[in-house]
This record gives structure tokens, sequence and C-alpha cells, in this order.
């Protein structure tokens, strides 16, 4: 193998230069027409997920159909044997071969790079080919491939593909957590040097962003000029960065390009990169500029207020739950209260309580309710309560939301301290609470309580001494309605026993609707409306066809009208479609998921939401931003073309009055 990777670094070094093309464009695809039988059957074979039957359509001498149907190992690698397709990546036609290469990478197998390492080395090879290999290698490759990759440095600014290509490699390895210091080199001189492609100094700004426990010091002067950047891209990932920079004169510059940003998603960053800041320096400005801030900014305040707050700040918290402000915000505030009032002060906590129990009163709203009950979560004397909302309550979002209190409270590291003499009672009844959450019979409320069990810190090992109840829990769910709450089941139950994961096989799979697919062209719009904004979006249903269908059916049923963006995250995504309103609930079916060559590589994508592979059903989400570490993960099947400012300003409960299909 070493073999390999020194005439891999040879090739990589001193024979693919030239100007190359940013953008690739998959012709064959516009040819798909899903009225022709034969396209019909073969997305049909492929959907069944057959490897056997996919080697066979791998042979058609249709370029479409292998194309369709590398794309469908792409998405669901089980069982894939990688030497059968890898020698499609010398296929004669260029969007086979960059699919085949994606194919690969999709294995995460290393078994696969001695292939990809051919690709990029064989002369006759498209460069975007040769991009794709190298993304490839960073999901496939060991730490010495990352070494090479990033020690190549005699790329031209003009090598655009190969730019990209490395990047995304350096950026692929570390969602594996594989880096090196020379990695971080390589990204740090794209990033300082404005002359490099856009993307690829983007691809660096992200690798920055998420890389965690990594002293960055000797960047952070990058870090400060990429914040000036044009892109707000670069700029809300180089603000991330910082998170990862120890010297404690960047706050100053931290907050500096917090007044000075105009950009919400940017501020939101450059918040969540205050962690080690001194809280009294920043506390001002945070207070400052909240009244006038977005929700989702107001959200990232609060939210700042109540992890890294103090006990001599409680009254701030107080007046800020008590103002103009949304009932997220407030809560979120009053949470900052329970959090940080010292264990002394009961008398206090307890009047908290109080305040919380008026809002409860005073509105009817699920969702307002819900998030006043998540506040008592900070609170450990609050558990009774909680458990009576888990165990009675009528609406999903108020058991939910109780038992994940229930869960912050049994989760807390101090709570032996909190709770003192009274700690051994408070853990019994807690198991009582546990055990009642499964036999209750709700999805989400055993879908969380199983994933609490799972922490190793809280020796539910030892404490749970027979698993009968769980496994009558999961006895009684139905597949694929409650296709996650098992997964959650089966993953605690191995845990328990130390035993691998029983694997899940559900039915159900629905396929693609060809008479919505032959009624539109191959790429119809929807036309969202929330808050009587309207979002409009494209519809790639030459891309994901079986998720496009589904959406459309969906809508021209009016599911989705009255459904709520459940969840919001800033600066990440709005998600919607939950039977529930609280993300853990399906319908009677399943699709498959369908990923390929478009990324989350921009703000706006739709995208399905997924519980694993071939779990999606009615739930999508909205990106705020870029997110390529969703690539290859989550099914695209659109994009926002219009109303991409309402998409920010979304907040969560937010209601979908009505979804319509049009050409």
């Amino acid at each position: 193998m070493r073999r390999f990777y020194f005439f891999f670094l040879l090739i990589t070094g001193f024979v693919l230069t030239g100007c190359l093309p940013a953008e690739e464009h998959h012709s064959l695809q516009t040819e798909l027409d899903f009225s022709n039988s034969e396209i019909q059957a073969v997305q049909t074979a492929i959907e069944k997920r057959n490897f056997n039957k996919q080697l066979d359509l791998l042979r058609s001498s249709n370029p479409n159909i292998r194309l369709l149907t590398l794309r469908s190992i792409a998405s669901n690698t089980n069982g894939v044997i990688i030497d059968s397709i890898a020698s499609y990546v010398n296929d004669e036609v260029d969007a086979v071969r960059h699919m085949a290469v994606f194919a690969l990478g999709q294995t995460r197998d290393q078994q696969a790079v001695p292939y990809l390492i051919q690709a990029f080395q064989k002369d006759s090879l498209d460069f975007i080919t040769k991009k794709h290999a190298l993304e490839a290698v960073g999901k496939t490759g060991d730490i010495e491939l990352l070494k090479y990759v990033a020690g190549v440095t005699t790329y031209q600014i003009s090598d655009t593909a190969l730019l990209i290509g490395q990047t995304r490699s350096i950026y692929q390895f570390m969602l594996r957590n594989l880096t090196d210091t020379l990695g971080h080199a390589r990204m740090n001189s794209i990033l300082e040097d404005q002359e490099y492609p856009s993307a690829a100094r983007f691809m660096a700004a992200t690798y920055f962003g998420r890389l965690r426990n990594v002293n960055l010091d000797k960047y952070s002067t990058t870090f400060s000029q990429a914040l000036k950047d044009e892109d707000p891209n670069i700029r809300m990932f180089a603000a991330l960065a910082f998170k990862n920079v120890n010297r404690s004169e960047y706050s100053n510059t931290i907050l500096s390009a917090l007044r000075a940003d105009l950009d919400d998603r940017v501020k939101i960053n450059l918040i969540r990169a205050l962690d080690k800041s001194d809280y009294k320096v920043v506390k001002p400005t945070l207070l400052d500029i909240m009244p006038s801030s977005t929700q989702s900014l107001q959200v990232s305040i609060a939210q700042y207020l109540k992890q890294f707050g103090t006990g001599a700040d409680m009254n701030t918290y107080n007046k800020l739950a008590r103002g103009d402000y949304p009932a997220e915000v407030r809560a979120i505030c009053y949470a900052a209260s329970l959090k940080n009032i010292g264990r002394r002060y009961t008398d206090y906590k307890d009047r908290v309580v109080d305040s919380l129990r008026l809002e409860l009163r005073k509105t009817d709203d699920r969702f307002e309710k819900a998030f006043f009950i998540s506040a008592l979560g900070e609170y450990p004397s609050q558990y009774p309560r909680l458990a009576r909302y888990m165990s009675t309550d009528e609406e999903p979002i108020i058991r939910s939301t109780a038992m994940a209190a229930l869960a912050s409270i049994r989760s807390m590291p101090n709570l032996k301290r909190l709770e003192g003499d009274k700690y051994e009672r408070t853990i019994r009844k807690f198991d009582g609470i546990i055990r009642s959450a499964f036999t209750g019979g709700d999805p989400a409320v055993i879908a969380i309580a199983a994933g609490l069990i799972r922490n190793p810190k809280l020796d539910f090992k030892e404490r749970i001494r027979s698993t009968n109840f769980i496994e009558e829990a999961r006895a009684n769910l139905k597949s694929p309605e409650h296709l996650e709450t098992i997964i959650e089941i089966e993953k605690t139950l191995a845990y328990l026993n130390g035993s691998e994961e029983k694997s899940i096989q559900h039915e159900f799979v629905n396929g693609a609707n060809y008479g919505i697919l032959t009624r539109f062209n191959s790429n119809p719009k929807a036309l969202i409306t929330v808050d009587n904004k309207k979002i409009e979006l494209e519809l790639y249903s030459l891309v994901a066809p079986v998720s496009v269908s589904n959406f459309i059916q969906l809508a021209e049923d009016d599911f989705f009208d009255g459904k709520v963006f459940h969840r919001v995250v800033p600066n990440f995504v709005i998600q919607g479609g939950c039977p529930r309103g609280d993300g853990y609930g399906s319908l009677n079916y399943t699709i498959p998921t369908e990923v390929g060559l478009i990324n989350y590589d921009r703000a706006g994508r739709l995208g399905m939401a997924s519980a694993g592979t071939d779990t999606e059903c009615s739930q999508f989400f909205i990106t705020h931003s870029p997110t390529p570490h969703l690539d290859g993960r989550y099914t695209i099947f659109g994009q926002v073309t219009k109303g991409l400012e309402f998409v920010q300003e979304i907040s969560t409960a937010a209601v979908i009055q009505d979804v319509v299909i049009f050409e």
C-alpha cells in the first residue's frame, strides 16, 4: 500500500496541473424519462436494494441505467462487493465514472483505496473524476494517506477541481477523527490566500470550524482576517474556529465582529465561539444587542447565558424571562436562573418555579408549555412534576419534552452534590420513572429513556438487572411507524447485554410514484406558506425521484397543512413534517435514501430527515447555511429559490399553512 501512496503523491504533486472547471454537470440525468417503462423497471428494481440484481443492471449498455444503479449503491452500501463496482471508475461516460468513484467512497472501506488511487493516476480520466477520487480517499484512507494528501502544496491557484478535491478530502478525514498538523497547515495556507478558489477556501474554513480539541492558536491571525471576508459562509466557519483558540485577547476580536457583522448566521457562530471567553467581558455586549436581535439570535444569546452564566446574575436572567421576548427565549432565561443559582438559594429557585407554573397556566399553546416545562429540567426537585407530565399529559410534545427534561436531570454531573442526603432516594425514584417510561407506551418517551440508559456514567448496567420491561416495550411497537424508537431500543439492549446491535429489518418501503413524476417536468416547484410568508423551492425529481414524488403526494393530500417546524437549530436547519409535532412521528411506510453528487454546499437545501439509511418518511428540513458534514448521508431533493430570508426567520413551532405544487 505504501508504494501506492508514493506514486499517488508523485502524480498528485507533479502531473495534475492546469486550469480546471469549478462546477460539473451530469447531462445524462436530463435524459431520464420516468414515463419510460424500462427506466421505471430499473428504478423499481434498485429500490429493493438487491445487490446481485444491481450488478446485472450495471452491465447495461444504457449509461442512464448504470448511473441510476451506482447512485442506488452509493445510497445504501450494505452488502456491496467493492471489486464488483470498481471497474466503473473507468466507464466511458463521465457521469457514470463520477458516481462510481462516489460509491466507492460511500463504502467507507479501506479496500476501496487502491481503486481510488488508480483512478486518480489514470491520465485519460477527467479532472472531475480525480476530484471525487480525492474526496473518496478522505472517506476510506488511513492517517498515512491523509499526510500524503495534505502534504501536496504544488497545485496552482487555477487548479480548481484538484484544490476542491484536496480540501474536501482533508475535511472527510477530519470527520472520521483523523487529523494531522500537515492537514492544519495546508488548510490554513488555502484559507489565508484569497486568490484560491472560494469553494476551496470555504472547505478550509469549515474544516477549522468543525475541528475539536485542537489548539489552533498559531492560525488565529488567519481566522481574524477571515472574519472580514466578503463571503459570509467563510466568515461563519472562521468564527467557529475560535473555539480552538486559547488566547484570551481574541475575545475582543470576536465581540468586535459580533457588533459589526450584519449576517445573523455569522453572529450566531461568533456567540458559539465565546465558550472560552471571560463571561464578565462577554455579557455586556450580549445584553446590549439582545433586544434588537432576531429570535434565532436571541435564542443563541439566552443559551450562552444559561451555559456560562453565574448565580450573581440571577436577577438579570429573571428580568429577561419576564421581558418582551418570545416564549422560547424567556423559557431559556428561566432555565439560566435555575441552572446558575447556588444550591443554598432554594427559596429563590422555588420562586422561579412559581413563575414557570404561572406561565404554564397562562398559555394554551402546547409548544409554549413545552418550552417552560423544559426549563424545569434545570432543577432536580422538579422531577416528580415532570414525571406527571410525562405520564399523564394528552399532548405528545409535552410528554416527550418532560422525558427529555427528566433525562437532563438524571444526567447532571453534579446531581449527587445538588441532592445531598436525598441522592440515593432520588436515584431509586428515577429507576421507577424510567421503567414507567417504557411501560407507558409513548414511542418518543421510550426512545429518550432508552438513550438515557446508554449513558455509561450513570451505571445502568448495574442498576437494571432484567431487561424484560424493555423487551416488552419493543414488542408493542409497530414498524415502520416507530422505527426510530425500535432502533434506540435495540442499541440499548445491545449495550446492557454486551452484545452486537441487532440489525432492523423493516418492510413497507415505498418507491417512486411514476404517475406523479410524469405529471410534472423534471424540476417541479413547491410553495410553502408559513405565517403568511412564501418559500419557493425547486424539487430535484431527477436526483431524488422517490423523495420528490413522496413530498408531492403528501402535499397534495394536505398532509403538511397545520404541521409545525418542530425543530429549529439557529444557523443549521428548520425541520418539519412530523405527525406528532415533536420529531418522533412517522407514517406506516419508509422511503429509500437517495444521495448523490449534489452537496449541502449552500443555504436553502431541502433534505430528508432520517434515523438511518432507508428510514425516511414525511419529515424534511431546510438548511440555514452550508452543512457539508451531511454530504453523502442525507437525501437532497430540492433547493429554495425564493424566500430564503423567511427560512432564516422561522422559529420553533411555526405552523405550515399550506404546501402547493406547481410547474
